[in-house]
């Protein structure tokens, strides 16, 4: 049978079949690229490239280029810690970057002009994002060329102006672009940053006024690579005494020596937590990586950065060797350094253990003093999820410092390594990795290098600030959990003790049972169910001196003074097995046996021996024992982990009690206080400990040293 068509209907048919191939399908294709994009799935840019490949639109690559770029959120950093950002790669920005750019190529139709501009508008933002100057000039002088662009082009030359703290200059393009009728949040922003950093905080806060009195629909999200000033406003009103002094903070980035443009500078009181969400910036650095602080008052600070997270994917932070901050009518000068992550070798990611043991090793680092080794332990191991911690590991020897690149470390000791008590539900019991230790089978465990120098500074790691933990190296343990095992992740504990007692009665050298009854008993499974006569009668039966130790070190390190004293025999052979090895566990838990039988001057001594660390109680003993230049001496000591009890205040009013003695009542307070501190569990009676100081001391310097500490424990919380 023959079918004949008119020519009419054939040439509608083939109208038709264009029209959906030219118009339906990549709009539809777009469609749905954009949903899916919405929903977070990985599969948006897979419709989006299917789009461009249709339809050679602006549209389509604007779009695809906002969705792998979806904010310019800054990943703050500071001594106290580190978050936020986007989880943008740097893949995710070159690809935005060669959309944006194929953009810049067309001539675009009237309809096409304002996604053309913000096209050219969202390069920049990502030059700036990127810390590239160059191309940020480049696009700067393209945009000076182009009749469309030309007036955004003005706009961010007065960015870099800014920046650059050529803040008359900046004025002058403003004021042009204004007076040529450019009405523009932009200028808004820049005009109130200018005043800002030049100390005219009214007229900042007059411009950032005018700014939030517009109309929504006439803001943006992102202004020059940053979200900081949707509320910088409001950061300003609550602000006003922090802006009210006149010290500076002045400094550089880099990375590997070379500038780091572009970073936002924040500060933050040294009291603990950390603040993410850029408003608070107080300088950004300038196209050589320099930066200064508009004024700030007298004060203790945490100095952090805001870098775009992509930055971040290959880079870690070298700590600043000033830890806090303290300005007091003077100006401070720090430096923040990041070095390139150095390669571990091995283990390869996902690499089985089939033994008890397994080998790290990482390529050379050639400033290192020495290197640590750190696996990653998940709350939820065989998930790979939950919550996590990170902490150094010893190898077979017993060594947790290495001075070649590669070591040795056996799964069994590692495992022995405990924790504590966790709240679950209405009561404290113990955590179920205190007893299962790190390397559980069946679950895998991410492993990172870090480098220090020999002041214990870290130089660079393996591991970068931001990257995703199945692509770095890693060790998956063979096996499964055992009944008891099981047991003990259920929290089941009167089943898992009684399991593993019954194996001793057939096994009694049974290892995992002897280790897991000796954590259970030697801890307690909750609040006040402990055993410690049955956990000392099991270490003694073990004949590994290494795990003995670290069932000891387990057992030892959760004793109160009470039950210290009760077996102070079994306490003293401990630390004497720990001492066998050389570590710090058998300084700090002979420190614990002073401390019960209130000898002060022995405690101190044992804590003067300490080679990893220093506790802030070394240096209450001090000022309890009425050294107070020794206290002070302490601070400074590269062991002590930066605190705010390092700045001046804290200082001045410890050796203010050698200067100006207080009456005898006054420093009995303040020692009955620093034992509190020293003996440990204050947090519980804090208000009570607090109180019963300040209501029965004057002194203006005890005052002081009580304060610091309140805040530093985070009582305040």
């Amino acid at each position: 049978m023959k079918i004949r068509l008119k020519v009419k209907t054939l040439l509608l048919v083939l109208v038709v079949f264009a029209v959906a191939y030219l118009w339906v399908i990549p709009q539809g294709t777009l469609a749905i690229a954009r949903y899916l994009e919405k929903k977070d799935s990985p599969r948006a840019e897979l419709f989006f490239e299917r789009h461009i490949k249709m339809d050679d639109s602006i549209e389509g690559r604007l779009d695809y280029a906002k969705s792998l770029v979806k904010s310019f959120q800054k990943f703050t950093i500071y001594q106290q810690g580190w978050g936020g950002g986007e989880e943008t790669t740097q893949d995710d920005m070159t690809r935005a970057e060669e959309l944006l750019k194929e953009i810049l190529k067309k001539d675009p139709s009237r309809n096409e002009e304002k996604l053309y501009i913000d096209a050219y508008r969202m390069l920049m933002d990502i030059s700036i994002a990127k810390g590239d100057v160059r191309e940020l000039r480049e696009l700067i002088e393209y945009g000076d060329t182009n009749s469309n662009l030309k007036d955004d082009s003005l706009v961010y030359k007065a960015y870099l102006h800014f920046v650059n703290r050529e803040f008359e200059e900046a004025e002058n393009i403003v004021n042009k672009l204004e007076n040529g009728g450019m009405d523009d949040p932009r200028l808004d922003i820049l005009k109130a940053e200018i005043h800002l950093a030049q100390g005219n905080i009214q007229d900042a806060k007059k411009e950032y006024k005018s700014y939030q009195n517009r109309d929504w629909r006439q803001k943006e999200y992102n202004y020059f690579a940053s979200g900081a000033y949707g509320g910088r406003s409001f950061w300003l009103q609550e602000s006003e005494q922090l802006l009210s002094g006149n010290n500076k903070i002045t400094g550089r980035v880099t990375y590997e020596g070379d500038p780091m443009a572009f970073v936002e500078v924040y500060i933050l009181n040294a009291d603990g937590g950390i603040r993410i969400g850029g408003e608070s910036y107080v300088a950004i650095t300038d196209e050589h990586g320099y930066f200064q602080t508009m004024g700030l008052a007298d004060g203790l600070y945490d100095v952090g950065l805001g870098i775009d997270s992509s930055l971040l994917t290959d880079k870690v932070f070298q700590k600043s060797e000033t830890g806090y901050v303290e300005l007091t009518q003077n100006d401070e000068y720090v430096e923040y350094t990041f070095r390139n992550i150095f390669e571990v070798y091995s283990p390869q990611p996902g690499e089985v253990v089939e033994d008890d043991e397994f080998t790290v090793s990482w390529e050379e680092v050639p400033e290192a003093d020495y290197y640590t080794v750190e696996p990653v332990i998940f709350s939820q191991p065989l998930e790979k999820s939950g919550g996590s911690f990170r902490s150094p590991i010893e190898d077979v020897n017993g060594e947790g410092r290495f001075n070649g690149t590669s070591a040795d470390f056996r799964i069994s000791d590692v495992r022995n390594q405990t924790g504590g008590m966790t709240f679950e539900g209405e009561e404290w019991l113990l955590g179920s990795s205190a007893v299962l230790g790190k390397f559980l089978p069946g679950g895998e465990y991410p492993i990172i290098v870090n480098a220090y120098d020999k002041n214990n500074l870290l130089i660079t790691s393996s591991f970068p600030m931001r990257t995703y933990y199945d692509e770095i190296p890693s060790i998956i343990i063979e096996g499964e959990l055992s009944e008891g095992q099981k047991l003990v992740a259920e929290m089941k504990y009167p089943e898992a003790i009684q399991h593993y007692e019954d194996i001793l009665k057939d096994d009694p050298e049974n290892v995992e049972a002897i280790s897991s009854l000796v954590k259970i008993y030697g801890i307690g499974w909750k609040k006040g169910e402990k055993n410690l006569e049955r956990a000392f009668k099991l270490i003694e039966g073990i004949s590994d001196e290494k795990l003995k130790a670290d069932l000891l070190n387990s057992t030892l390190s959760q004793m109160d003074t009470e039950e210290i004293l009760e077996f102070e025999n079994q306490v003293i052979d401990g630390i004497e097995v720990l001492s066998k090895f050389g570590n710090d566990n058998s300084h700090y838990n002979k420190y614990k046996l002073y401390i019960a039988r209130e000898d002060y001057r022995a405690a101190r001594d044992a804590l003067e021996k300490l080679e990893n660390f220093l506790p802030d109680s070394l240096i209450f003993l001090h000022i309890y024992l009425g050294d107070f230049d020794l206290a002070v001496q302490r601070l400074l000591d590269d062991r002590f982990y930066p605190s705010r009890l390092q700045g001046d205040t804290f200082s001045s009013a410890v050796l203010g009690l050698e200067e100006n003695p207080p009456p005898a009542e006054e420093i009995k307070a303040l020692k009955e206080f620093l034992l509190e501190m020293i003996s440990g569990g204050a947090y519980e009676r804090k208000d009570e400990i607090y109180n019963k100081l300040v209501n029965n001391a004057d002194n203006e310097d005890i005052l002081t040293i009580v304060d610091e500490i309140y805040n530093v424990r985070h009582w305040n919380y």
